[in-house]
């Protein structure tokens, strides 16, 4: 009898706990998310913000809500939201001070995802572009640096592919394709480790059919863009092969 008592008091009380919890103000919404987010209370906070961001859409401090659902999504690891707010961020708020961030965070979330260069690059090219876009909108972001490591990794994982590739073509004597990798690297990817690979194998190619005068072109190539290659002093005798055969006709 005693526990039936008990229980309305008990759920009189819950009652005014969600309440008071439904209710509270979006200063406060924002104020418990921040300290959910400093004790890394990821699922708290984004909880919180999204109470906030829906239910107070004209608060004046949502474009620093907007980051932190961002920021929460980011740093718990869920690449699809950190994309699909990231780019609502930057599009609704690209002057914000925080906008470089959250340009960073998004294609960092893509970085993240990017699979093995014998995978589809797809995610890897996207990310690309998104780095692309931070160093191009925010040239001054504390992000730069960051930005460009990844990016290059970015880009010498694309050119590894294209590259190899290439290379498997070579080996079956099928140059045609194999050229058409090589100089998709060559073209897209002159900053890459990959670079004077294809340039090398390209000039090989072109040595295998015959095609002394676009194998004699592409070695140049290499020795004038990339004297430091390893392939520099191979190509220079390939060079001198092609001259001797020149002068002998």
């Amino acid at each position: 009898m005693k526990l039936m008592v008990f229980l309305p008091l008990i759920f009189s009380l819950s009652c005014v706990s969600d309440s008071r919890q439904k209710y509270l103000s979006p200063a406060d919404l924002l104020s418990k998310a921040q300290i959910k987010l400093e004790k890394n209370k990821t699922d708290d906070a984004i909880l919180l913000l999204e109470q906030l961001i829906y239910n107070y859409p004209g608060y004046e401090e949502r474009e620093l809500a907007g980051y932190l659902i961002v920021k929460a999504y980011y740093e718990n690891k869920d690449h699809v939201m950190t994309l699909a707010e990231g780019r609502d961020y930057v599009r609704d708020y690209p002057s914000n001070e925080l906008a470089d961030h959250v340009q960073y965070m998004l294609a960092d979330a893509l970085y993240r995802q990017s699979p093995g260069y014998a995978l589809d690059q797809s995610t890897t090219r996207d990310a690309v572009v998104e780095f692309q876009t931070l160093i191009q909108l925010y040239p001054e972001s504390e992000w730069i640096p960051k930005v460009e490591e990844k990016l290059a990794k970015c880009i010498d994982k694309l050119a590894k592919k294209e590259y190899l590739n290439g290379t498997f073509y070579k080996r079956m004597g099928m140059y045609a394709p194999s050229e058409v990798y090589f100089k998709t690297v060559i073209a897209a990817y002159p900053d890459s480790e990959w670079a004077d690979d294809s340039l090398f194998a390209l000039g090989e190619a072109y040595m295998k059919q015959k095609a002394l005068g676009d194998a004699s072109d592409t070695f140049n190539k290499l020795t004038r863009a990339y004297p430091d290659s390893k392939w520099t002093s191979q190509a220079e005798e390939y060079l001198a092969d092609i001259e001797n055969w020149n002068a002998k006709d």
